[in-house]
């Protein structure tokens, strides 16, 4: 995810809090004033009601107190009349309290009302603020994001695949020890593998079992890439002309172009019984510098279950290190079983150009980078060269775990690792022993891939 885009969301998110706690606010208000109304509405119904209570009261006693009175005259006149006169009164005093009682609670009810409309200003002015700190601070750090991104790399141009023949290899064996059933099952004689390429495809079997398409579980045979897009784009398998196998892993050649696919069979490694260990392999980022690259396509291949297994122990620590938009990422063979992997050998932007050396063909550009680059200036375009393969020979596959570090045996990886490393503390190569041991390597691929060609 680009460092705009992430401004983006976060400015929309932080104006959606806003407006979410402006209406929690409003709702809240209002339940309020409803409460405030229907308390008021009852207090003037008591009021009323203690009204009429009272007055029957009054009336009862004058009724009473007039059958009290004597019936001589002029006694039963003034007798009369003063009862008439404390009845009037009572009945007077009650109306007078019911009404104060009536006006006291309809006062509360409007200062209520009146001071959640106060209320509600405030929430809504406060949203209002909230909001417009947020578009404020997000058009600052976009103006960050976009000095900084003057410093982002993108692709512009490739050409790592050129037209090249092979020299017909049709044919390949290998002994693998992943073909277990359990992790307490390896033994070093391991399965012996059989590959042929009949018409382009190539075909697997063991000596107890049948010829069959190198292909998914339940499956066509079928490819990936990851030269795109991190999230990886499947497609039918080109033509083949050359295989090799070692060790689980198997490569393969396209016919007339020198474009390399790889693949395993078997899950290298087992946990808990026969729980597979994800393998997983580094590579070149496609969409490096691009606003519209997500970093969740980028990491995917990291999530899942972590496993204390060496071979993916550190993958917590590679989920937080992949989170900027930068120039790796991780592809977990494991999820693609039998699946062909298109490799990209694509040098990155800070690896060292090939050197020009006597006897060897001259270096030439393999993939260009575009740096945006600060408005004044321009873009910039940084080129790193390789050696153009003409002809592809021979192929061949190694394996890591059994040997370590460069040798003549099987050379070295097929990716680099002079890159800048930690700047100022270690390079490249010594920040790849740092993780992985004191070693002198081409490349790390963690899942023990090593594959040359020549």
């Amino acid at each position: 995810m680009s460092c705009v885009r992430w401004v983006e969301i976060a400015v929309r998110d932080c104006a959606d809090s806003a407006r979410q706690q402006r209406e929690v606010c409003v709702q809240r208000s209002q339940t309020r004033v409803r409460v405030c109304a229907e308390t008021a509405q009852q207090s003037r119904e008591e009021c009323a009601e203690t009204r009429e209570v009272e007055t029957r009261e009054c009336s009862d006693w004058g009724e009473e107190r007039h059958q009290q009175c004597c019936t001589w005259q002029p006694c039963a006149f003034f007798c009369n009349a003063l009862v008439w006169v404390v009845e009037t009164v009572c009945v007077g005093w009650t109306t007078i309290t019911s009404t104060v009682c009536a006006a006291y609670h309809t006062v509360v009810e409007l200062v209520c009302v009146a001071y959640e409309w106060i209320v509600r200003g405030v929430c809504v002015a406060w949203a209002t603020v909230v909001t417009g700190s947020c578009a404020a601070v997000g058009l600052v750090l976009e103006g960050a994001c976009r000095l900084i991104g003057a410093f982002d790399v993108r692709i512009a141009e490739s050409d790592d695949e050129p037209p090249a023949p092979s020299t017909v290899r049709l044919t390949a064996t290998s002994m693998s020890i992943a073909r277990v059933t359990s992790e307490t099952a390896f033994a070093d004689t391991g399965t012996r593998f059989f590959f042929r390429i009949v018409d382009g495809r190539v075909d697997v079997r063991t000596v107890s079992s049948g010829w069959q398409p190198v292909a998914p579980l339940n499956g066509n045979p079928l490819a990936i890439s990851y030269h795109r897009r991190c999230r990886g784009e499947r497609s039918a398998p080109p033509y083949f002309d050359m295989v090799a196998a070692d060790s689980g892993r198997v490569l393969v050649k396209e016919r007339g172009r020198a474009s390399f696919y790889f693949t395993m069979l078997d899950p290298m490694f087992r946990r808990d019984g026969n729980q597979p260990v994800p393998s997983a392999y580094f590579k070149l980022n496609p969409e490096q510098g691009l606003d519209t690259a997500n970093t969740a396509d980028r990491v995917q291949h990291l999530l899942g279950d972590d496993s204390d297994h060496p071979a993916a122990v550190r993958f917590p620590l590679f989920r937080m290190a992949m989170q900027p938009n930068g120039d790796s990422m991780v592809v977990n063979i494991d999820r693609n079983m039998g699946v062909w992997h298109r490799i990209d050998a694509r040098p990155p932007k800070d690896a060292p150009n090939a050197p020009a050396l006597a006897g060897m063909p001259a270096p030439e550009a393999i993939v260009v980078y575009e740096q945006r680059g600060l408005p004044p200036f321009g873009r910039q375009r940084i080129s790193r060269s390789g050696y153009r393969i003409h002809r592809v020979l021979d192929i061949g596959v190694g394996h890591e775990h059994w040997h370590e570090q460069r040798c003549r045996i099987y050379g070295g990886e097929m990716d680099s690792l002079d890159g800048p490393g930690l700047r100022f503390l270690l390079r490249g190569r010594d920040v790849y022993r740092m993780f992985n041991g004191p070693v002198d390597d081409q490349g790390g691929f963690i899942d023990g891939t090593n594959a040359g060609g020549s």
